[in-house]
């Protein structure tokens, strides 16, 4: 009880956390957070990355995540997971800013709790935290290249602007450098070892760098949050480099990462969070105002659980990992129809394959290996990705299930792979149709 007592600020942050993620996750309309649950719930029952299923990040993430659904793939301890690594995070942060925090805390829900979704992109924000923590207190330097390692292993594209902060930042000091060398290696090499052993390091090379230059087609191009982004990076930069030549200055300019290539809302709300932290640093704020904006924040909780109709929700009690996943009432009707086509056809020979941007949900609410048409999306399948999801296609003999609607909503020029059901539509034979989905045969 001492403990409790001790630390019952934390204890408090991390029921917050678990409301959070457990109530919001899904009503910020981005299925981010499902598709990172689906990853570590396809490696915590044995599947590999990049070959039973598809992913373009770096897995340290969804490793780390698997763990706690080893004993179960119920999704309660993926964000029970997740509320642990949040309230760690602004311990760490407690020690850096003090109070200061709830500022960030405010600045990661609003607005309207879009940033704070579990992804790996989050997961690199709480890494910025933890180096920036290790920094300031002059920590090991093999701990710090341990940590690098990680961020690389988090997201490749974040992690490696991460390294190169430290390096510009120790390039003088070949004793620390090789010191930090040693410790961002010994992550790596059991990585590498992984992809070797299980024969995956061409099809990671191919989704995780070379179909790096599909993905960039997804960018949002030149938005408002494009101009907001370069702005910013720009005055940080002149900033660090006529004031402050510290470390974490350093770590906070690689965070531009964040928003490379998509420049979208919730990537340049990430820069923004920690561009935030940064300015925290060098400000004096008032506890009074510090605890106004933690008051705040649980209050903007309560305000997006009204807008967002909260109690009249309804839980996926139809997909049992998924029984406290709250959606709303059209959402519900879409998941429920499209989980009793595929059971249907689950139940024949041949294994069905939804070829929609939901499929995930049917696969891991009812206890099934994710197979690679994960994430249905345009970038998501290395280089030239269509064309090979097509080549899969043409190889197999599985039943292929496409919801005539979703197609019809995102069109040919949206995200969705529109090309690949289109071939399907082309060359296979329709053998039955279930209300909006259409099912096809070779």
């Amino acid at each position: 009880m001492k403990y409790i007592r001790k630390y019952h600020n934390y204890v408090f942050l991390f029921l917050f956390f678990f409301f959070v993620l457990l109530v919001f996750s899904f009503y910020n309309h981005s299925y981010d957070s499902f598709w990172n649950y689906s990853f570590s719930y396809a490696i915590a029952r044995g599947e590999v990355p990049y070959l039973d299923f598809n992913t373009v990040s770096t897995p340290f993430c969804a490793f780390f995540f698997s763990i706690f659904l080893i004993f179960s793939n119920n999704y309660l301890w993926y964000v029970f997971g997740w509320s642990l690594v949040l309230t760690f995070t602004f311990y760490l942060l407690f020690q850096l800013i003090q109070q200061r925090s709830f500022i960030v805390l405010f600045a990661l829900l609003f607005p309207f709790l879009h940033t704070i979704i579990p992804t790996y992109n989050l997961f690199c924000f709480c890494l910025f935290i933890l180096l920036v923590y290790l920094e300031k207190n002059h920590k090991s330097d093999y701990l710090i290249g341990f940590v690098l390692g990680l961020s690389v292993l988090t997201k490749q594209t974040i992690g490696i602007f991460f390294l190169l902060a430290s390096i510009v930042y120790c390039f003088k000091d070949f004793k620390k450098l090789g010191r930090r060398f040693i410790g961002f290696v010994i992550p790596c090499l059991v990585f590498l070892t992984y992809l070797l052993v299980t024969h995956s390091f061409m099809a990671f090379l191919d989704l995780c760098f070379f179909g790096l230059f599909d993905f960039s087609k997804n960018s949002s191009g030149k938005t408002i949050h494009f101009y907001l982004s370069i702005i910013a990076f720009i005055l940080l930069f002149l900033y660090v480099f006529k004031k402050d030549r510290k470390i974490e200055a350093y770590y906070t300019l690689a965070t531009f990462s964040f928003v490379v290539p998509l420049f979208d809302s919730y990537h340049f709300l990430l820069f923004l969070c920690s561009l935030l932290v940064y300015i925290m640093t060098k400000v004096n704020v008032s506890k009074g105002v510090c605890y106004l904006f933690l008051i705040l924040s649980i209050f903007l909780c309560f305000i997006n659980f009204y807008s967002y109709r909260g109690f009249s929700s309804k839980r996926l009690n139809f997909l049992p990992n998924l029984e406290y996943y709250l959606v709303q009432p059209n959402q519900y009707e879409i998941l429920s129809e499209m989980n009793q086509v595929f059971l249907k056809y689950y139940e024949k020979d041949r294994v069905p394959v939804l070829l929609s941007t939901k499929n995930s949900f049917i696969y891991t609410g009812n206890d099934l290996d994710v197979n690679y048409f994960l994430v249905f999306l345009h970038g998501n399948y290395g280089y030239n990705g269509s064309s090979k999801v097509i080549d899969r296609v043409k190889e197999s003999d599985d039943l292929y299930i496409i919801n005539q609607q979703e197609m019809k909503e995102i069109g040919e020029d949206g995200d969705f792979l529109y090309e690949v059901c289109d071939y399907i539509m082309k060359h296979f034979s329709l053998v039955a149709r279930e209300g909006d989905y259409l099912i096809y045969e070779k």
